[in-house]
């Protein structure tokens, strides 16, 4: 099952030192997989550590590199102990344990458990998975208080799975079939087997999954881009129709100004003008009445020079 926990995984083989904080790629009753900074052989024994305070011990199975373009490890590691380490609410019914067969040591310990009656004693054997170890020295040790204990905490518990029971068998819940149960106790092979085809199916969809949201970004990106130049092909336009606008708003105001200039520049000419042809009148005019008393002066004094003549003239007719 896909899932990403963070555990604290450290190596319980002296040879090979390792501790670091590493994610879960995918998990299982069985085991999973890390991804991990330092190559670890497959063999080693590790221990897992969750942020709750929960430990396991598992060994690793195997470890490969991660795909090119990225850094690291894919350690593969097998649980001891199968169980739902992870804390999966709900999980899959395959990973619930199966009841284990009672060890030897408490076989010997139900054997030598003291007794005081023969009821006490059949329920001390038919509990024995639920009887608590006790070390071989402190056996002989036992009262019957102790007994008494221990046999109470036997029976308190199988009320309990009993009662469990009859509410399974109330609620009808549908028995686990010889297959579902079998799920638990998978042989190493067939788990190895199991889990190379998992990766390549796993590596098929995520191909898969990769190239159909490449084509999404792709055509996101498309799209994205496209948006970007109608937005700056608008503003563009925008831009050079304000330009233009404000280009012809100058022309038509320095059309204006040049207009009033030469307008300016015609009436100071006209005025100049007007000014010059006045003051020519007047040097013309002034000029005239010279010329004109110059011409009367010049007149009187050839009148008065012919009169003389005359007058001599006449001075000599009559004295002749």
């Amino acid at each position: 099952m896909p899932v990403a926990v963070p555990i604290l995984v450290t190596s319980l083989e002296p040879a090979a030192p390792f501790s670091e904080m590493c994610e879960t790629l995918v998990v299982s009753a069985h085991g999973c997989a890390i991804r991990s900074s330092t190559r670890l052989d497959a063999g080693v024994p590790v221990r897992f550590l969750r942020k709750e305070g929960r430990e396991a011990t598992a060994h690793v199975v195997d470890c490969q590199p991660i795909g090119a373009g990225q850094q690291g490890w894919k350690v593969a590691a097998r649980l001891d102990r199968p169980e739902n380490f992870w804390g999966l609410k709900p999980c899959p019914q395959d990973w619930v344990p199966l009841p284990e067969m009672p060890a030897p040591a408490e076989q010997r310990l139900s054997r030598k458990l003291p007794t005081r009656n023969t009821e006490e004693s059949l329920r001390a054997q038919n509990l024995v998975p639920s009887v608590k170890i006790v070390p071989e020295e402190s056996q002989n040790q036992l009262t019957d208080g102790d007994v008494r204990a221990i046999v109470a905490e036997s029976i308190h518990s199988l009320q309990a799975e009993v009662t469990e029971l009859k509410q399974k068998l109330t609620r009808g819940e549908p028995k686990r079939s010889q297959f579902e149960i079998s799920l638990s106790h998978i042989p190493p092979e067939v788990e190895e087997k199991l889990w190379t085809r998992l990766r390549q199916d796993i590596g098929t969809k995520a191909l898969q999954q990769t190239q159909q949201q490449s084509e999404q970004v792709f055509e996101a990106v498309k799209e994205a881009i496209g948006k970007k130049i109608r937005e700056a092909q608008n503003e563009f336009r925008e831009q050079a129709a304000q330009e233009l606008q404000a280009v012809e708003q100058r022309a038509q105001v320095l059309s204006e100004e040049i207009a009033a200039t030469a307008q300016q520049h015609v009436h100071s000419g006209a005025e100049r003008f007007q000014q010059q042809a006045l003051e020519a009148g007047i040097r013309l005019e002034r000029r005239s009445e010279e010329f004109l008393r110059v011409l009367q002066q010049r007149l009187g004094e050839e009148h008065d020079a012919q009169r003389r003549e005359m007058q001599k003239v006449q001075a000599a007719i009559a004295s002749e």
